[in-house]
């Protein structure tokens, strides 16, 4: 079982507390109630096993009259009201914003400053009452006022702003804007070059289909510490959306770099690649997340609601959550909804949505639509695995190994031996390939060629080599929470 990570709580001073002894000498309240309203200080106490005092701070609520003092009892820390002046709802008012953010962008220099990240046109005047220097803003339309100069406004989602005069005034009146969206703003303070552009930008051409122009935006956003643009990065080296090389041993490095953030998406995608428990306690933490993000409107976590939903007794749950992100235009849902049919023997309506899929370069769809046409259309079927293959499919890679390996080309080797004459140079090259990516089932038929020296010769030392790969591939893939196809 992995080890489990138990995160400190970060003080105000700095310091990482791990201890109970640590949070006393280091206690400030502010820092403690905001740890308090999103839950974290339960569990930081539940993991240090200090189960009575979790106990009794589960039992406290926002409404709990004298809040502060009883937690700074439990805590067994002192507690003064003439030096108190924390405000709970403004704590509660801040986590929540931080909680958005967080799905949003990594940059700490915004995290770090979320007191001046406006998310509506009243919390921007709220925040210009602060006079400060710079301003952040998140959300849809910002209206901003002329007469508060010497302030940098700095978009976080590449939101609208209106100007009250034109845009040469507002600079003159050093009014300074980054990374937002203005007709009268030329490029240079828009910003919006690729470097510039935000992960919903970037979002927003994947669902138009425009993977190869959305890649390096998400690689210099994921590089740069976004856990959201780590999800797809994993995503794009899983199934390859004719952009770059599958390479799913890539993919597992995003996703446990993603995984320090606790992110919900990749949260979810990471939770297929850990072993059972770490697994199914991940998606336990996330679903509520999930759910909240799936109903605000957010087209990858319908996408992946709909596959917490089992193909034959929640059949229209799914459809319904891949249906939302179809009508986006979400390739990978067509291919969820293209295997929640083939799984209840429609094959006819999973060829029309893998079909859909594997045309946006999805290579998982393009494999398993080539299988189902393999007996109606067998030209067509070859030319969709070749496809998936060409992109580093492992699936598809270990299936054109077994035809190389059953049918063969005599011309490929030149050999007396009958079972030799076929060509197992390409099937090996093509089995090692998607071993490579950690295909149990091309490790397994490579221990049989060694072995039994089936068109080469024999040589125990790889067959057990192979063997004892596949054990180790076999045994993790079973081990884990979900089954491998639903990555």
């Amino acid at each position: 079982m992995a080890k489990k990570i138990r995160f400190p709580l970060q003080m105000k001073d700095g310091f990482s507390v791990r201890t109970l002894e640590e949070l006393r000498e280091h206690f400030d309240l502010e820092s403690v109630l905001g740890y308090f309203a999103d839950g974290k200080l339960n569990t930081w106490l539940t993991d240090r096993y200090y189960d009575e005092l979790a106990q009794k701070v589960d039992g406290l609520s926002a409404d709990t009259p004298d809040l502060n003092a009883k937690l700074c009892e439990i805590l067994g820390v002192d507690y003064s009201s003439d030096t108190d002046d924390t405000d709970f709802e403004a704590l509660q008012r801040r986590n929540e914003k931080l909680r958005v953010l967080r799905e949003v962008t990594d940059d700490q220099e915004i995290l770090n400053n979320v007191d001046s990240v406006a998310f509506d046109q009243d919390e921007l005047f709220d925040i210009l009452d602060e006079a400060p220097a710079t301003i952040y803003l998140y959300g849809d339309k910002f209206s901003i006022p002329y007469s508060k100069s010497g302030i940098t406004y700095i978009g976080v989602n590449n939101p609208e702003v209106l100007l009250e005069k034109r845009a040469k005034e507002y600079r003159e009146n050093e009014i300074l804007f980054q990374n937002v969206r203005n007709d009268d703003l030329p490029s240079d303070e828009t910003d919006n070059s690729s470097f510039n552009c935000t992960i919903q930008d970037a979002e927003d051409m994947i669902l138009e289909g425009r993977y190869q122009e959305a890649f390096p935006i998400i690689q210099h956003l994921a590089e740069n510490g976004n856990a959201r643009a780590m999800y797809h990065m994993a995503r794009y080296y899983h199934e390859g959306y004719n952009t770059v090389q599958i390479d799913w041993n890539v993919r597992d490095e995003w996703l446990k770099k993603a995984a320090n953030f606790h992110e919900p998406l990749s949260s979810y995608m990471y939770a297929h690649i850990v072993e059972y428990d770490e697994g199914e306690k991940i998606v336990d933490e996330i679903y509520d997340d999930i759910e909240r993000l799936a109903k605000s409107g957010d087209v990858i976590a319908q996408c992946i609601m709909g596959s917490m939903f089992g193909a034959f007794r929640s059949l229209e749950k799914k459809k319904y959550w891949y249906s939302l992100a179809i009508n986006r235009g979400y390739t990978l849902a067509e291919y969820r909804l293209g295997q929640t049919y083939q799984a209840i023997k429609d094959n006819n309506s999973a060829v029309l949505w893998f079909q859909k899929a594997a045309e946006q370069g999805h290579a998982s769809a393009q494999y398993e639509l080539g299988l189902l046409l393999e007996d109606s259309d067998p030209d067509a079927s070859m030319q969709w695995i070749q496809d998936s293959a060409n992109q580093g499919n492992p699936d598809a890679l270990g299936y054109l190994g077994w035809k190389y390996k059953e049918s063969g080309d005599e011309k490929c080797y030149d050999a007396k031996e009958e079972a030799a004459a076929k060509d197992y140079c390409t099937a090996i090259q093509l089995y090692l390939k998607a071993a490579e990516q950690g295909d149990y089932k091309v490790m397994h038929e490579l221990s049989l060629i060694y072995e039994w020296g089936t068109g080469v010769e024999v040589d125990i030392c790889k067959a057990q080599e192979w063997k004892r790969k596949y054990d180790i591939a076999f045994s993790k893939i079973n081990g884990r929470y979900f089954p491998e196809s639903s990555i």
